[in-house]
């Protein structure tokens, strides 16, 4: 697991978050996401990561802790 995936994950945890419904609302394919979400692959743009933060409605704090760590995660 990742940086972002761990932040990712903890999210869905406490806001009881459905992955497949996520996935749907990004336009991600269910694996994909399931992958993302357990760090096997990276989402593959900023956009995709709004998406999933616009779908879990978080704060824009919460959105700006996620978007650190995807950037952290890309370098």
């Amino acid at each position: 697991m990742n940086i972002f995936s761990r932040q990712l994950s903890s999210i869905i945890v406490a806001k009881e978050i459905n992955i497949a419904q996520m996935a749907s609302f990004c336009k991600i394919d269910r694996s994909s996401m399931y992958k993302i979400v357990h760090g096997t692959r990276k989402p593959s743009s900023e956009a995709q990561v709004e998406l999933m933060a616009i779908y879990m409605k978080l704060t824009p704090e919460e959105t700006g802790v996620l978007m650190e760590k995807y950037r952290i995660m890309q370098t």
